[in-house]
């Protein structure tokens, strides 16, 4: 369909349900008289490791908003573990635009900074491969020695995919984070005044970041 990262949709589990649209949670219904708010993000906004969809972030944040305005605000989850704000934009435009959303919540940042430089605007993920691994992360609840292992087998096929040598992320320049910096600002400018214009608002949370440059 288009996208760049994605989840597989149409799956349930003890801890995690995926709706027909790849999204986390129940189905969406057609947009009535409440005011929808839809956070992206990656794996904090999806939920990795919570005990179920309703102690994902999101979820959260409807309950506590439930708890003052009732049923006349309603939020949902769109993150996708990995993704950073190249595929999210590419998700907003491509699916959640569809939806009708009141207010679109961005948290992201750490991705931006870990995946590595794309050598185009459009270069993508092997859509074979990201689906692969996908179902082996939603059907396996893999514990923390053998997701690193999970996790290393996940990036060295992405770099592979793409044609990208590995190296780590120690070794990445200052001028490397500077410049992924200036993308990752330069693309929510840009996303921010095209929504503007749909009288869509827009908050953009940046997540607290350790371990980059002398910080």
């Amino acid at each position: 369909d288009g996208l760049h990262a994605l989840v597989l949709p149409n799956q349930k589990s003890e801890h995690i349900n995926i709706n027909s649209l790849g999204l986390r949670g129940d189905e969406i219904s057609q947009k009535g008289d409440s005011y929808r708010i839809i956070v992206i993000g990656g794996s904090a906004v999806f939920g990795a490791k919570t005990t179920s969809d309703l102690t994902a972030i999101p979820n959260q944040l409807e309950l506590l908003l439930k708890s003052d305005l009732g049923d006349e605000v309603e939020v949902i989850n769109s993150g996708i573990g990995g993704a950073d704000s190249y595929h999210e934009v590419k998700l907003i435009e491509e699916k959640l635009l569809n939806l009708n959303p009141d207010m679109i919540i961005v948290y992201d940042g750490w991705n931006d900074l870990m995946n590595p430089l794309k050598k185009t605007q459009n270069e993508t993920y092997d859509l074979d491969t990201q689906i692969f691994l996908k179902k082996i992360e939603s059907y396996i609840y893999l514990p923390r020695a053998i997701e690193q292992i999970n996790h290393k087998i996940y990036s060295t096929i992405y770099l592979q995919t793409n044609g990208v040598s590995y190296t780590t992320y120690s070794e990445d320049k200052e001028e490397d984070f500077i410049k992924k910096a200036e993308i990752w600002s330069d693309r929510w400018n840009n996303e921010c005044k095209k929504l503007s214009n749909e009288n869509i608002d827009i908050y953009i949370f940046l997540q607290p970041i350790l371990g980059t440059s002398n910080k």
